[in-house]
C-alpha cells in the first residue's frame, strides 16, 4: 500500500525499480511475453532520472498518460499527488493500485522504446 503523502523523487525511483522487479516476476511466474527488453530497460533506468512533479493533464509528452510521463531515453515522472488520486472517494486500494500501475505503465514505455530503437537499427543495417 502506498503511503498517503506527496510523492518524492526517491519514491518515484523506488516505484520504478519495484515495477521492473514486478514485471520480471510476471515474466517468469506467468510465462508472459511482457517487456522483452527488460534487462536493457533495467540498465538504461539505472542511469535515469526520476521526478515527482505535477503532471499537467494534456501535457505534450512523447509517451504520457494522466499520472505519469516517459521522456526518452530514461526519464520517468509521476504526478506527486498520485496517492490522493481517489479523492473524494477515499479508496486507499484504488490510489495505491493506480500509483503502482502508473509506474509499471511508464517502465513498459521504456521497454517499448528500446525495442523500437533496436528494430530501427536492424533495419538500417539491411
Amino acid at each position: 500500500m502506498i503511503e498517503r503523502r506527496v510523492l518524492t523523487d526517491e519514491d518515484v525511483r523506488r516505484l520504478v525499480f519495484g515495477s521492473v522487479e514486478l514485471i520480471s516476476e510476471a515474466q517468469v511466474t506467468l510465462n508472459l511475453p511482457l517487456a522483452p527488453n527488460l534487462q536493457k530497460t533495467r540498465e538504461i533506468l539505472s542511469a535515469g532520472e526520476f521526478w515527482a512533479d505535477t503532471v499537467e493533464r494534456g501535457k505534450i509528452c512523447r509517451y504520457g498518460m494522466d499520472f505519469g510521463c516517459y521522456t526518452p531515453p530514461a526519464t520517468i515522472s509521476l504526478d506527486r499527488e498520485l496517492p490522493f488520486s481517489d479523492k473524494p472517494l477515499e479508496l486507499p486500494e484504488l490510489a495505491s493500485t493506480l500509483t503502482l500501475y502508473s509506474a509499471v505503465h511508464e517502465v513498459i514505455h521504456v521497454d517499448d522504446y528500446l525495442g523500437v530503437r533496436s528494430s530501427l537499427k536492424r533495419l538500417r543495417n539491411i
